[in-house]
């Protein structure tokens, strides 16, 4: 199959990119071009030689309308947002220091669609692709698989709730860092006793703007976890929010 690098391709695309902007399809009065079909794209990649028990990740950026993620014709995972970057566990299935191959089938909206908020110009202009970049991330077997972030206004701050892969055997230091672009908008640290997977921090805020649809300000949540003395983080993350509270 396509996801096993068997049949040849005779197209090539630029990623991140779509196919309706890079002339693919037919030709459209509303935007370059026109496609609407469900397509695979796929690359082969050497990967460095990495130390036993390390993990693996396929960091997706961001996949239109959904995508189902194969490496080496394994089939890996399948997007749950098209909106929302997605970090797939393929250390079972990448080869350590050889070629790989990984294919994405970019298919049609899922069931349960997680899309968020449209703009009407979206709506004029079909588009589907891997729009955002496509990376691998080599961590230690003790990861950052979870994290959630609730703004609070009237405090001036965001409470942070994060979660591990496993629970580690000595105490784990927790960063974190609110970001505007380079500028750092807040930062705080919490320690994660040995033993436990979940923990949680608040991070106080300097001088914010708020989200609004018509103004959408978005910041930057970087999260650092380190080994107890350790200078070299384990694992990174960076998560995008925005500071607005919905209430009824």
């Amino acid at each position: 199959g396509w996801q096993e690098g068997r049949e040849s391709f005779d197209r090539t695309i630029q990623i991140p990119g779509v196919p309706q902007a890079q002339g693919i399809g037919t030709a459209n009065a509303r935007q370059k071009s026109q496609f609407l079909d469900p397509f695979w794209v796929r690359r082969k990649f050497q990967m460095p030689r990495f130390e036993p028990g390390k993990r693996v990740w396929l960091r997706l950026g961001g996949v239109l309308p959904a995508a189902e993620i194969y490496l080496n014709g394994n089939y890996v995972g399948y997007t749950k947002s098209s909106r929302t970057q997605q970090r797939v566990d393929v250390s079972g299935f990448v080869r350590s220091g050889d070629e790989n191959l990984v294919a994405i089938k970019v298919c049609d909206f899922p069931k349960v669609r997680l899309d968020g908020m449209y703009e009407w110009q979206e709506l004029s202009m079909i588009w589907s692709g891997v729009y955002r970049p496509v990376r691998l991330e080599i961590t230690d077997q003790v990861s950052l698989v979870d994290e959630y972030i609730q703004p609070r206004l009237a405090q001036s701050r965001a409470d942070v709730t994060f979660a591990l892969s496993h629970p580690s055997p000595s105490p784990l230091r927790v960063v974190l860092k609110a970001m505007d672009g380079r500028r750092t908008l807040g930062s705080a640290e919490a320690t994660l006793p040995a033993g436990q997977t979940e923990g949680r921090a608040e991070v106080k805020l300097g001088r914010f703007i708020t989200w609004y649809p018509t103004h959408p300000k978005l910041y930057t949540m970087e999260t650092l976890i380190y080994r107890e003395g350790g200078r070299q983080p384990i694992d990174r993350s960076w998560l995008r929010f925005g500071m607005r509270e919905i209430s009824t």
